[in-house]
């Protein structure tokens, strides 16, 4: 009886709010290129957006940047926390992962990798209401379904504010901009394992570059850094 009041719940809460959804696009109109992104399919979004250039061995993106609908992808979920087009790419970025991190998944002695955000400020939280990099770690781990990764969405936490990196030109400056702002709030936790840290894009990679700083101190085993752009 309860599973079967479970999913008439649900049903409805998603009833609920495809109804909102709609009544949202009605009364604010989407830009032709978000409608066209949230109806591709995720073969057509590979021919469309081209492959990033390679960062480095623990850094990974998988597309480019400086192309149109990347832009807009990128800007509808930093800004929008836009439902479907997180959800697509958070899917592109879990393949990627996968097929990126296949040998290490399984040589890594039955440890499963954890996944953890890039955490964000308490006055950038408040201001836009939710951490994009969270939405796309919450979005992967549910596609795997635990499979394959562990996930801890509040292990890293970002203890000072930064100017926003994309004013801050230099990459030495962006490194200085990020020095000491992650800690972490278990070390203990940390020790001995790896962790696959999630964003939605690397510019410079002073931020991931900081990120395996902080974890690494704490003691973590290994860091590899993910991201839809580059």
């Amino acid at each position: 009886m309860l599973i079967v009041l479970y999913h008439i719940y649900n049903m409805f809460e998603k009833t609920i709010e495809m109804m909102f959804t709609d009544l949202i696009d009605l009364l604010f109109p989407k830009k032709e290129n978000v409608r066209e992104l949230e109806e591709m399919k995720i073969v057509e979004i590979y021919k469309k957006i081209p492959p990033a250039k390679d960062i480095s061995t623990n850094l990974k993106a998988v597309f480019s940047y400086k192309y149109p609908f990347c832009k807009t992808a990128i800007w509808e979920i930093k800004y929008k926390a836009n439902k479907i087009i997180t959800r697509k790419f958070a899917n592109i970025l879990y393949e990627a992962i996968l097929e990126e991190m296949s040998d290490i998944i399984l040589f890594n002695g039955g440890q499963k990798l954890t996944l953890v955000p890039i955490p964000v400020d308490k006055k950038s939280l408040k201001e836009k209401g939710f951490n994009q990099s969270n939405l796309l770690t919450q979005k992967i781990f549910e596609i795997d379904g635990g499979k394959n990764f562990a996930v801890d969405l509040n292990i890293l936490e970002k203890i000072k504010e930064t100017e926003h990196q994309v004013r801050v030109k230099n990459r030495l400056k962006r490194l200085e901009n990020l020095i000491g702002c992650f800690s972490v709030k278990n070390p203990s936790y940390v020790k001995g394992k790896s962790f696959i840290v999630v964003d939605d894009v690397i510019t410079t990679g002073a931020t991931m570059t900081e990120v395996e700083r902080a974890l690494k101190t704490a003691g973590a085993k290994n860091v590899y850094g993910f991201s839809i752009a580059h």
